[in-house]
């Protein structure tokens, strides 16, 4: 304790160059540490992630172990994550190439259904906003044409189209959440 209080005594004492010079390192240090936390925060990509092709999924966001830059991404949405036992959130923000989602684009979303009970597939803002109310904004398990027992074909444009079709018209760039 008592150096400490002569640490601090004779810093209080020191050269205002001195003192400047601390105080400009702390601050580059807090901005560098609050600047990539933020920039780490909301991306849906890092620590706890899972990559399934193009979609990205993290499966210990409804458990005890979530991480703390997950849990703070959620937060930042305000969104709930899903307990283990009752589902994963699977996001696509970029196709099978890599290139982002947008809206200027048609994909397809073909394959297996989800061995689930129950599943959704919406199109979304990167940011997670709905897209507008006029439109539909996802196709359900229940409610999806099939094109077998278990597959399924979803078009996901801003053009309309025959059959499994999910609107993008209004989003510049496009996020699939199942």
């Amino acid at each position: 304790p008592d150096s400490t209080a002569g640490a601090v005594a004779s810093l209080m004492h020191a050269h205002p160059s001195t003192l400047t010079g601390v105080f400009l390192a702390l601050a580059i240090a807090a901005g560098t540490g609050l600047g990539l936390t933020a920039a780490s925060v909301g991306r849906w990509s890092g620590v706890g992630m899972v990559q399934i092709g193009a979609w990205t999924a993290t499966p210990k966001a409804g458990t005890p172990e979530i991480d703390p830059y997950t849990r703070a991404t959620y937060a930042q949405l305000g969104a709930l994550p899903l307990a283990l036992a009752d589902g994963m959130m699977l996001v696509a923000k970029a196709d099978d190439e890599g290139r982002p989602l947008t809206s200027a684009c048609t994909y397809r979303v073909v394959g297996p259904t989800p061995a689930a009970r129950l599943w959704t597939l919406s199109a979304t803002a990167p940011d997670f906003a709905p897209t507008t109310r006029d439109q539909r904004r996802a196709f359900t398990s229940q409610e999806v044409v099939r094109l077998g027992p278990e597959a399924v074909d979803v078009v996901v444009s801003g053009a309309a189209r025959a059959g499994n079709w999910l609107p993008t018209a209004g989003l510049d760039r496009v996020a699939l959440v199942m």
